[in-house]
């Protein structure tokens, strides 16, 4: 199996959106750019800390770790993402292993808007959301989280729609 770790840190905001074509056309106003949109099922693993998933989208696969708060609002996040050539045997032996914790299925539009990576998700069973990413280098983090707050704002994104956990912990909740 071959792998190509990645190392990243992120600034992270998730929210609730009532009207995904809405947001979309605003997100476009503000001169984003649709970069693709693909179907992804993200299988949950059950860990000590953090959170591992296997995602498989347009038959290929990336196992991603993740260690942030679940607060509401923009978080920090460590990442490491691990690019996978063959994947089914490792989701069989991680199943096994750790257990499924729990599997998202959704359809994600990935935009650019002022070099901020923005999704909007409209997840299987949750609804529509919002994210947004921005890669950030040691000591940018506040400027991250500045740029992420004007976006919301612009957006017309309230505190109140901002979502603190994971959508692993939204599915699982379901049942």
């Amino acid at each position: 199996m071959r792998v190509a770790m990645v190392r990243k840190r992120l600034v992270e905001l998730k929210a609730r959106i009532d009207d995904i074509d809405e947001t979309r056309r605003k997100v476009l106003g503000l001169g984003g750019r649709h970069l693709a949109t693909v179907r992804q099922v993200d299988t949950y693993f059950r860990n000590v800390a953090g959170r591992l998933k296997l995602r498989v989208s347009d038959g290929r696969a990336k196992l991603i770790y993740y260690l942030r708060p679940d607060v509401p609002g923009i978080k920090g996040s460590d990442v490491r993402i691990a690019e996978l050539a063959s994947w089914r045997e490792l989701e069989r032996a991680l199943s096994e292993t750790l257990g499924v914790y729990s599997r998202v299925r959704k359809t994600r539009e990935l935009y650019s808007l002022m070099g901020v990576e923005v999704h909007l998700d409209t997840v299987d069973g949750l609804g529509s959301f919002l994210e947004f990413e921005l890669e950030v280098a040691e000591g940018e983090e506040e400027d991250g989280r500045r740029l992420l707050e004007e976006l919301a704002l612009k957006l017309g994104i309230k505190k109140e729609q901002f979502i603190a956990v994971s959508y692993s912990d939204m599915v699982a909740e379901l049942g």
